[in-house]
């Protein structure tokens, strides 16, 4: 993950704290995952978690873009983005599998191919405007295609809240 590679200059925090900072993302990712799927089979409504997983991490990568809060809000934004990791990938993985009920594993293993192969292009983006509009604008940037994903998801809730998935 790029934004551990920026995150010494961004927050000016001492290179030492980006193992700390994966060390929690990935914690907080792990540890939240399995009470985070409970959640949603207790709301009943897996959107609902994906609204709040959009959240979680725009909040993780709000921190980036204003990043004033030194290492106290280069940590913040690690378990945020953890946090929206972890309510993400097993519901998109619940939700993928239960639209295919005949080849569940095919469609979460397709899934993920589509997850790996959307880095690429975000890359090939966020790079230049980095190199353009330095650290902020590649980091807006990813904040913005997140509003867009989330307002989508807020506005199928609104319109839908009787969809078969659930």
């Amino acid at each position: 993950p790029f934004h551990f590679i920026v995150a010494p200059y961004l927050f000016n925090v001492d290179p030492g704290y980006i193992a700390l900072a994966a060390f929690l993302e990935r914690g907080v990712s792990m540890l939240s995952s399995v009470p985070i799927g409970w959640l949603s089979d207790r709301i009943g409504d897996k959107r609902v978690i994906l609204i709040f997983s959009e959240a979680m991490l725009s909040i993780g990568i709000l921190f980036y873009i204003y990043p004033y809060l030194g290492v106290s809000g280069f940590l913040a934004s690690t378990f945020f983005i953890g946090l929206g990791t972890a309510s993400y990938a097993p519901i998109v993985s619940a939700l993928v599998s239960e639209l295919s009920p005949d080849n569940p594993e095919d469609a979460v293993g397709f899934l993920l191919t589509a997850i790996s192969l959307s880095r690429l292009p975000g890359s090939i983006v966020i790079g230049p405007l980095m190199a353009i509009l330095g650290y902020g604008g590649g980091f807006t940037f990813t904040l913005i295609c997140l509003g867009i994903v989330g307002l989508g998801l807020f506005i199928h809730y609104l319109k839908s809240s009787s969809l078969p998935i659930k």
